[in-house]
């Protein structure tokens, strides 16, 4: 019988993917047909996890998602990397896929995933009746990622990603960065409640600061060792930095204040004429 206004599919055995009819010679390319086929076969089908070469951050992946470089796609189909970002450009513009940041990391997500992988899709089998069980077809649902995802610059844009809590590894600088700054804390102030609350989460919201300083402040780790305890044994600033929030927000003023209580000349003038005083590089008062 004869279908009409529906969209039909059928089954492609992955092992497929795998013979000799799919591999490359040398000097062979993908068709972008080809390309199109792979991404689905690469796609996770359930939702899992991905976690970066470096185990310092893992996000996770949903039905229909994958984390591909260029140049990883580029290898893997013999092309260029500028034609392989002409290929997902359009793509999206098609709205056949899309792509976000979650937690710094680019996904890419196939918005027909869940249609053409839907068994109940195939020809001859009747369709879910969507509206009973409240999960809506595939394609609405690939429709909604695409509209959710237009134009997003920053994770700030994903409405749908509400995990954006980063796990950080124990032994990740910004874990041993936020764990010395608490020590050095608590070791002034055993019952001083927001260290200890970190420390009990094994310091993920502080790491977070870090992470931001390294990140975005493009801070090197062993310098920000270095402010951390300076600010510690300073009178003054052991006093304010009760966080790695603050310390990120004075990060420059205490750089500044260790280079003149470190020069010897500097230190003499401050004391000779009061710290209102404004010196020049020469420890010259101005």
């Amino acid at each position: 019988m004869k279908q009409e206004n529906r969209r039909t599919y059928f089954i492609l055995d992955r092992d497929y993917l795998h013979s000799s009819f799919w591999a490359l010679s040398p000097k062979q390319q993908r068709t972008k047909a080809e390309a199109y086929i792979d991404l689905f076969s690469m796609a996770t089908h359930t939702e899992d996890r991905y976690t970066t070469p470096n185990l310092r951050t893992t996000i996770p992946l949903y039905r229909g998602e994958g984390v591909w470089s260029l140049r990883f796609l580029a290898k893997r189909w013999h092309w260029s990397k500028r034609k392989v970002e002409t290929f997902l450009k359009v793509l999206q513009t098609r709205q056949k896929a899309g792509q976000y940041l979650r937690q710094g990391i680019m996904v890419t997500f196939l918005a027909d995933y869940d249609d053409s992988q839907d068994q109940t899709n195939y020809f001859g089998n009747p369709k879910r009746d969507t509206k009973r069980d409240g999960v809506g077809t595939g394609s609405g649902r690939g429709r909604d990622k695409l509209k959710n995802v237009k134009n997003v610059k920053n994770d700030k844009n994903v409405k749908n990603d509400k995990k954006k809590t980063k796990d950080y590894c124990p032994t990740s600088p910004e874990v041993r960065l936020s764990r010395k700054l608490g020590s050095l804390i608590l070791k002034q102030k055993p019952d001083y409640k927001a260290a200890l609350t970190q420390q009990a989460t094994n310091w993920q919201g502080w790491a977070e600061y870090v992470d931001k300083m390294m990140r975005i402040d493009k801070r090197k780790p062993a310098r920000i060792a270095e402010v951390i305890e300076w600010s510690q044994k300073d009178d003054f600033w052991s006093t304010n930095i009760l966080s790695t929030a603050k310390l990120r927000e004075q990060f420059d003023q205490l750089e500044m204040h260790m280079t003149r209580k470190g020069n010897p000349h500097q230190q003499t003038l401050m004391e000779r004429y009061g710290n209102g005083k404004e010196f020049d590089e020469n420890g010259r008062a101005i």
